[in-house]
């Protein structure tokens, strides 16, 4: 969970920034992917697909947590889907789906993912 401060928001009208939801959302997948253990093996994650809607402004003070779902994890791609829902009402604030492929850092391609990673981002 999260709560907002004033450091999240545009003033006067004390709704938190789009791109502040965004990176919190990016944040979240750092934390999913970097549990692959892929960095120790020269390999990375990489967006390769996003779409992401705005449904409610998020206001300073807002309780925010997020529900994260990992629905599909194909070859090389997994999918991420993550929905910020504010504590106090439970209303949906932001619902972003991205798609990320796992690739070589020395020649940038795909890179299969392994039955060991595929279990460690799963948990």
């Amino acid at each position: 969970m999260r709560v907002v401060e004033e450091a999240d928001v545009i003033q006067p009208y004390r709704h938190v920034w789009n791109v502040t939801l965004a990176r919190w959302i990016d944040e979240l997948a750092a934390i999913i992917f970097d549990r692959s253990g892929t960095v120790a093996k020269g390999l990375s994650w990489f967006i390769l697909d996003q779409e992401t809607r705005f449904r409610a402004e998020t206001m300073e003070g807002d309780r925010v947590r997020a529900v994260v779902t990992l629905p599909a994890i194909e070859r090389v791609t997994a999918r991420l889907d993550v929905r910020l829902v504010r504590e106090q009402d439970e209303v949906t604030l932001v619902e972003c789906r991205s798609t990320w492929i796992l690739v070589s850092l020395a020649d940038r391609r795909p890179r299969r993912i392994d039955d060991g990673m595929r279990a460690r981002i799963a948990q």
